[in-house]
């Protein structure tokens, strides 16, 4: 299992993200990128991570 974190203060709400999340767990809430989904959903594919323009996204393994 995966957990998505996001750095509240790197991340400035681009949405790339989410957008680019194929599991769709990732939303915007308060102009900043969050965790929506389970992270039993998470593929650990790292695709938001590469996404993010502000490096504020990262990916660990439970």
């Amino acid at each position: 299992m995966y957990m998505v974190n996001i750095d509240s203060d790197s991340c400035q709400g681009c949405g790339e993200c989410c957008g680019a999340c194929p599991a769709s767990l990732l939303s915007l809430e308060d102009g900043k990128a969050v965790m929506s989904g389970e992270p039993s959903d998470c593929l650990g594919c790292e695709t938001c991570v590469a996404s993010c323009p502000h490096d504020a996204v990262t990916v660990t393994e439970l």
